[in-house]
């Protein structure tokens, strides 16, 4: 264990009991959970940073649109809010200040309605009243208070357990074990993992899948223009940004599709580019 670790220890045991204490007041119904009326499916994980839960909250949204489902997302939004609701006019084809919701709403389109707050059981509400019955809750693991009727949980096979020590020694946000209320566990970013598999057997009989990022376009960028053509191959040199979850996911995932990386920078989680970057 690192000095810094050591020193945050503690901190990390305080947190963990508080977590522990949380999960078991609503496990035992001390606290009670709010109930939507339609279908909730929760996507998680246990760890911060990325390890693909807007992807997966997609994927599931678009497969559920395309069986004819009235589907909708609940998403926290990094930051977000629908700008009528700040009383300011919404910029044309899009009322969302939120990064991954504005990613959400243009991969979904207008067949999945996009719920925007903290509050998770007012938005679904809302959505219900709208003709939603299909909710997928994105980042809702740990949002206990919404009742689910699935559990997704999410694993970066890159770094599958936060260098094993909870919040801020590491970066698990829960222990281990509580994978134990997960229905499904999605492994990503691999294709096999007999490790990370036995891992999380010790805590879960959840059936266990893979799952890794497809390349799915590529648009020519001009300064302050994303241009609406794609190619439809990545160049094979170059200079590779991003102000992800998880930056050397990302490179690897270049790498994987056949670029060569000259050089690269890693800005922050939701990082607000400026001119001078």
């Amino acid at each position: 264990m690192t000095p810094l670790r050591t020193i945050l220890w503690p901190f990390s045991l305080l947190f963990g009991a508080a977590v522990r204490l949380r999960a078991w007041c609503y496990r035992t119904g001390i606290c009670r959970q709010q109930r939507l009326n339609g279908v909730v499916i929760s996507v998680g994980n246990l760890t911060v940073g990325g390890t693909g839960k807007t992807p997966m909250t997609i994927w599931i949204a678009r497969k559920l649109a395309s069986e004819g489902k009235r589907v909708g997302v609940l998403t926290r939004g990094y930051r977000g809010h629908r700008l009528e609701e700040a009383g300011q006019r919404a910029p044309k084809g899009s009322a969302i200040t939120s990064d991954e919701a504005i990613v959400m709403q243009k991969q979904l389109g207008e067949q999945v309605r996009i719920g925007i707050g903290a509050d998770r059981f007012t938005q679904g509400t809302r959505l219900e009243r709208e003709g939603v019955e299909w909710l997928v809750l994105d980042d809702g693991f740990q949002h206990l208070q919404l009742a689910r009727n699935l559990d997704v949980v999410l694993i970066d096979a890159t770094n599958p357990f936060g260098e094993g020590h909870l919040l801020p020694a590491g970066r698990l946000r829960e222990p281990l074990s509580s994978l134990a209320r997960a229905d499904i566990v999605v492994i990503t970013r691999s294709e096999h993992a007999p490790a990370v598999e036995s891992r999380i057997q010790r805590h879960t009989p959840a059936p266990i899948y893979y799952a890794q990022a497809e390349l799915d376009g590529v648009f020519r960028l001009e300064p302050g223009i994303l241009l609406p053509e794609t190619v439809d191959t990545l160049p094979q040199r170059a200079f590779a940004f991003c102000g992800v979850g998880n930056p050397p996911a990302f490179f690897a995932d270049l790498r994987r599709w056949g670029t060569e990386i000259m050089g690269r920078a890693a800005f922050a989680d939701h990082h607000a580019y400026t001119r001078a970057d």
